[in-house]
């Protein structure tokens, strides 16, 4: 079939599903082809404060999140613009969404940290029934608030566990009984894991976690922490295939090899505290990048991690595991400066990092 023909085979389609003239179908499409051409620019008008779009009464509907209702503001000015460069504006609405895309993603990880290792319940970012071929529908993948997919008929500990991934969310959630009817409680065992700090968050209340696995592992990472005045204590596990409890006849196990980066939010400042926990890899043999940048040369050079609020002995440490050369300054509890700054591109293969430790 040529495309003409398929171009005009999915008009009538389209025409006969929602009883419309061959006319109006053809103007309709048109118009949802020139939103999604136009969605990523959108996209990155708004920023983080981009929601989801979706059609309603043939107009297209924009979800601009953090910015009232109706929503105002710099990024909802920028998205008129786009819309009014390529023709959209006339059609479109600009509407107060839920949570942003940032904050959407960042509360997915949470409650995958809290979900996994139970085979009872899962994370999505929209609704499980979401279906992406329905013309009413189709837009972001990102929605107003999480579902979590639970099995039907769960038991007293089991609500309680989906109870608890709820509350870390922080963002809206709706619950899904899409997985069908549940068996018995049984957990999947987990395994703990080797995991290494690769940098700092800017803020001071974040740290950036690498780790890696190897064998009849799953894949999605089980997050635990820890807080107290001194220590900062972290875990990873993932589960631990090998002992999967319900597991079919001839069960295939994967021999996995990867790696991922995790971000731990912090209740407070690092300020200075101890990051351990078990299989902590720092002042270990590990040895992970913070990242890596493209030269104009086309060579490759490395990328010098935040250690700014670390104590000086896991400054050292991180630094070290990512072929720096640090030097302590000052005998006070918690790195105050360092130099070269944070994101600095390193000149030399084992680039010198002053820290200087303050009180």
């Amino acid at each position: 079939m040529s495309e003409i023909a398929l171009k005009t085979k999915t008009v009538e389609l389209v025409a006969s599903i929602m009883r419309l003239s061959v006319d109006a179908a053809r103007e309709l499409l048109g118009f949802r082809a020139q939103v999604v051409l136009t969605f990523e620019e959108l996209r990155a008008a708004l920023g983080d404060a981009c929601g989801e779009f979706w059609f309603l009464d043939r107009r297209l509907q924009v979800g601009v999140a953090g910015s009232g209702d109706p929503p105002a503001g710099a990024h909802v000015d920028a998205a008129r613009h786009v819309l009014e460069r390529h023709g959209l504006l006339a059609q479109s609405d600009l509407v107060a969404a839920g949570p942003s895309s940032a904050e959407m993603l960042a509360a997915a990880d949470r409650v995958a940290s809290m979900l996994t290792g139970w085979h009872f319940a899962r994370v999505a970012l929209r609704n499980p029934e979401f279906n992406p071929h329905n013309l009413h529908e189709v837009g972001c993948p990102l929605s107003k608030s999480l579902w979590i997919e639970t099995m039907d008929g769960l038991a007293e500990v089991q609500e309680a566990i989906v109870e608890a991934a709820i509350a870390v969310a922080g963002v809206p959630v709706q619950i899904s009984k899409s997985l069908g009817p549940g068996p018995c409680y049984s957990p999947i065992p987990v395994r703990q894991i080797p995991w290494v700090v690769i940098n700092a968050g800017a803020d001071g209340r974040s740290l950036l976690i690498r780790h890696h696995w190897a064998g009849d592992l799953g894949r999605q990472a089980s997050l635990s922490l820890d807080e107290s005045d001194t220590q900062i204590s972290i875990a990873i596990a993932l589960p631990d295939l090998r002992r999967y409890p319900n597991a079919p006849p001839n069960f295939y196990l994967p021999d996995n090899l990867g790696s991922r980066r995790l971000t731990v939010w912090l209740d407070q400042r690092v300020g200075g505290r101890r990051i351990n926990g078990p299989q902590c890899a720092l002042g270990g043999d590990q040895r992970f990048r913070y990242k890596s940048k493209d030269m104009p040369d086309g060579t490759v050079a490395g990328v010098i991690p935040n250690v700014i609020g670390l104590a000086p002995e896991d400054a050292i440490n991180v630094l070290r595991a990512q072929e720096f050369e640090p030097k302590r300054a000052g005998d006070g509890r918690e790195v105050v400066v360092q130099d070269p700054a944070a994101e600095s591109v390193a000149t030399t293969d084992r680039q010198t990092v002053i820290l200087t430790a303050g009180p």
